[in-house]
């Protein structure tokens, strides 16, 4: 963090660095796939059911939202907290059929 004084004198400080260490769940996904011989009445070749969860959960000392991930898409700012919104958990169901 750059820090401007009095003076206009600009000075690094690191009084704002904070650990980064974390565990992230980012992605779940659980599935069934049908046996063949279950599909064969109804004429298909393959069919499955499944579930999957994004961003589970974070574990971080990290105080803002507890997901130390932050950046921006330049490059000279990654790892600068400009105080964006956290990631969603996103759940998502589905089936997948082929005849």
């Amino acid at each position: 963090m750059i820090e401007l004084t009095y003076n206009k004198n600009m000075r690094v400080s690191d009084a704002y660095i904070q650990k980064g260490d974390y565990l992230k769940i980012s992605n779940i996904q659980i599935g069934y796939t049908f046996p063949k011989n279950v599909l064969k009445p109804v004429k298909m070749e393959n069919a499955r059911v499944f579930a999957s969860v994004d961003n589970v959960c974070t574990i971080s000392s990290y105080n803002k939202f507890g997901d130390p991930e932050v950046g921006d898409s330049n490059v000279l700012y990654s790892g600068f907290d400009g105080g964006r919104y956290p990631f969603p958990m996103s759940v998502t169901f589905g089936l997948s059929v082929q005849f």
